[in-house]
């Protein structure tokens, strides 16, 4: 685990019964990879990429489905929502996207209040993909569910 030294204590406090299940060969490993500032560097890295898929697919979409859908959670992470005004519900959008390989989500069984879901809402998530996948699965997605 690793905690800011502001919680140490209170950790220690708490948990001082507790025994580390992980080796100390590991710790060891961990504790180098991270003081020779290794894991800043790779967290830079995912950073980077993160945000070039995420701009890869906003631009993307905006490009090929310009108003026909409303993109949510545009500002970060390695998701986001995509709203459609062509009258299709979730169901059948998730439906039409599989029929075509494209595995999106739908979002009604996060949505903590029913009432103000419009039901016309998938999540796409993007983190794990290469940026040409990305940009075909948004070309494929607009083909089975806006062209007609």
């Amino acid at each position: 685990m690793v905690l800011p030294q502001t919680l140490l204590d209170r950790y220690h406090e708490l948990f001082h019964w507790y025994r580390i299940p992980i080796p100390f060969i590991q710790q060891r490993i961990l504790y180098n990879f991270m003081d020779l500032g290794y894991w800043d560097r790779h967290l830079r890295k995912i950073q980077l990429s993160s945000l070039k898929k995420h701009d890869l697919i906003v631009n993307t979409i905006k490009k090929l489905m310009k108003d026909e859908v409303v993109i949510h959670g545009e500002n970060g992470g390695l998701h986001i929502l995509l709203e459609f005004n062509n009258g299709l519900k979730e169901k059948e959008i998730i439906e039409r996207a599989k029929k075509h390989s494209v595995l999106v989500s739908g979002v009604s069984t996060f949505w903590m209040n029913k009432s103000n879901y419009s039901g016309n809402m998938i999540m796409i998530g993007f983190g794990g993909m290469p940026e040409k996948e990305i940009v075909e699965g948004i070309k494929v997605l607009k083909s089975a569910l806006l062209d007609k």
